[in-house]
């Protein structure tokens, strides 16, 4: 891919981005979220059509990174067909569906 053209409003964001903490240093409370009684899901893309530097080098991991924490938490794990890093995005449409079926399945409980 063509890298972007460094505009203003560009190099302001990522100046942004390089001052906040990474996701993967965030503490995750697994075992409160694990021990928590109330229906947990984790949404993840499928990543299938990405470039396939994408889905290799982030796709790949992330969906991993979804199914352990999942697993972890006592969730259920669920991918978004034809999706990456935005199944809310890209296929809002299928995400309420599964999210409005996740929901009647926690209420008839």
């Amino acid at each position: 891919m063509r890298p972007l053209e460094a505009t203003k409003r560009r190099l302001r964001a990522a100046a942004t981005v390089l001052r906040e903490r990474v996701c993967w240093e965030a503490g995750i409370p697994l075992l409160a979220l694990r021990a928590a009684g109330f229906p947990k899901l984790v949404v993840s893309g499928t990543w299938e059509s990405g470039p396939e530097p994408y889905r290799e080098r982030g796709g790949v991991p992330l969906v991993a990174c979804a199914r352990v924490t999942a697993e972890r938490i006592g969730a259920r794990h669920v991918s978004i067909p034809g999706t990456g890093h935005y199944p809310h995005v890209e296929a809002p449409e299928r995400l309420n569906e599964m999210l409005a079926a996740f929901w009647d399945e926690a209420a008839a409980v």
